[in-house]
């Protein structure tokens, strides 16, 4: 059990957690590797942990690539649940509560081809926020919010389910307002482009 008046976690260039049970909560970040300088460091692996995370500001929180292979997060509390220049699941299952972004696909300094989500296994997430493109290949989320996908990029959906509210999608549509494009989808069948928003 971790408690701390500022960042629990907070690494500089590659941080790794596998195969842990811990109760986080921290007034800033939860778990955090950062580094603005380098965008190709700033990593983050996550497997089999069973993680309860309350956080002042970002549950997890990596500059660079973000992966989760496997394991349970619970973030009951944060500003920003998941953030990560690229954000790949593969499985898990994951639960976030944030005020903000409940997953979001970011970083200043990147380039937009390199700044992704991508679900490959199963996952149960609030609203998504990509500033760059959104995969969806496999597993189910769960959206509940005012929104559901806000992505710059392109979305493509060639497989698993996603509901937003309870209602079942047929395809990924960007849905910030003045989104431009045409919506990205195209169901489980196959991948589309997507609108983005200026």
């Amino acid at each position: 059990k971790i408690t701390a008046v500022g960042d629990a976690f907070n690494v500089n260039d590659e941080l790794n957690i596998t195969g842990t049970t811990m109760t986080i909560d921290a007034d800033e970040d939860a778990v955090k590797v950062d580094n603005d300088e380098d965008t190709s460091v700033g990593t983050m692996y996550l497997s089999d942990n069973t993680m309860t995370i309350s956080a002042g500001d970002d549950g997890i929180h990596a500059s660079g690539d973000l992966v989760i292979d496997s394991g349970t997060y619970e973030v009951t509390e944060s500003v920003e649940g998941l953030e990560g220049k690229s954000i790949t699941i593969n499985g898990g299952d994951i639960t976030i509560y944030a005020t903000d972004d409940g997953v979001n696909a970011a970083n200043a300094n990147a380039n937009q081809d390199e700044i992704f989500f991508t679900m490959n296994g199963q996952g149960d997430t609030d609203p998504i926020d990509s500033n760059g493109n959104v995969t969806v290949t496999g597993g189910t989320i769960h959206l509940t919010g005012q929104s559901g996908f806000d992505f710059d990029g392109t979305a493509t959906y060639t497989g698993g389910d996603i509901y937003i509210n309870g209602e079942k999608q047929t395809e990924i549509v960007n849905s910030m307002p003045g989104g431009g494009g045409a919506p990205g989808g195209g169901g489980p069948q196959g991948g589309g482009p997507g609108g983005g928003h200026p």
